[in-house]
């Protein structure tokens, strides 16, 4: 990493650092500001509006890894060169609510004020399309358009380019080329939703609330819905590089809520309930069996913590709930 990339991710760490809630010393391990993360659709419309300017603006920030991109760009590139070890493993709720905390950090920097947000595609079951969410005034767009397409060179079919909302000229940096190989190439943001699945019901995940220890809890809550939903989206919510599409991090928003529900059940025992498979780069299952000390690692977007550090985050400096 070059010099000023190192400098800039040093400030931009210590910016998030002075943003999170403060303890006095009185009450060190307790929160005194505690956030709670609301559905897109209970924000006002002048925090809706914030949000998604804030999340434009990432495009315009350097990147903090030293990418000849954006911080916009970053979220894509850590989560696609560790997309192995973070999928069908232990490690996929923790990281990515580390990983989804470092984004609502970004967008603090970029000015939303508002409260953090997730999506409730339960109340969406067949009718994302009708979606407050995916609405072109105060949402994240629609599905692609057939009538604005783009074939690159090296894709089998085109890319369905969103054509309304207020990212349809948004331009995310990485894609996968042939090979799945990582390649910088600016294009259009892209979906093709196709809702066939009922899997994401509020009956199934009922169903899967009830799971009593996090090993199947996790399996089955990654399997389905999580799968599901961005298979259901399709585009640029299918690849590794799905964080590309603005709707991720909202998914994956909703998806902690599930685990932070799930942890509400019993606290005592579910803030230490960790376990699964260790998977390595390439993509091969470790002997190692997944441990609280375990690393999530971010690859110079932020430090590595352990998994234990983010088990509760109605501790500091997390200080948030649903």
């Amino acid at each position: 990493m070059c010099a000023n990339a190192r400098l800039s991710l040093l400030i931009w760490l210590l910016l998030v650092i002075l943003a999170l809630p403060r303890t006095s010393s009185a009450s060190i391990g307790e929160c005194t500001n505690t956030t709670t993360r609301v559905e897109w659709r209970q924000l006002s419309s002048v925090d809706q509006q914030q949000y998604i300017d804030s999340v434009l603006c990432l495009k315009t920030k350097p990147s903090r890894i030293g990418l000849n991109s954006s911080l916009y760009d970053d979220f894509t590139f850590v989560h696609f060169t560790l997309n192995n070890q973070i999928h069908s493993s232990a490690v996929f709720l923790p990281w990515h609510r580390y990983f989804t905390f470092l984004y609502t950090g970004a967008i603090r920097d970029c000015g939303y004020k508002g409260p953090m947000t997730y999506w409730d595609w339960t109340l969406d079951l067949l009718k994302m399309l009708q979606s407050q969410v995916m609405a072109s005034e105060l949402g994240f767009g629609g599905t692609g358009s057939r009538n604005r397409t783009k074939q690159m060179p090296d894709e089998a079919a085109p890319f369905y380019c969103v054509d309304d909302g207020p990212f349809w000229q948004l331009r995310p940096s990485c894609r996968i080329s042939l090979g799945n190989r990582l390649k910088f190439d600016e294009h259009c943001l892209h979906r093709d939703v196709q809702e066939r699945s009922d899997s994401y019901s509020g009956s199934k995940i009922a169903n899967i609330l009830q799971e009593r220890d996090f090993l199947w809890f996790s399996r089955r809550l990654e399997t389905s819905p999580h799968n599901t939903i961005h298979s259901t989206i399709g585009g640029e919510m299918g690849p590794p590089t799905s964080p590309n599409d603005p709707l991720f991090f909202l998914h994956h928003s909703q998806i902690d809520r599930l685990w932070w529900l799930w942890q509400q059940m019993n606290l005592t025992a579910r803030y230490n309930d960790y376990s699964g498979d260790v998977r390595n780069s390439n993509g091969s299952y470790s002997d190692m069996q997944a441990s609280l000390s375990d690393l999530l690692q971010m690859n110079g977007l932020a430090p590595d913590i352990s998994v234990k550090e983010i088990m509760n985050v109605s501790s500091p400096p997390w200080c948030y709930q649903y």
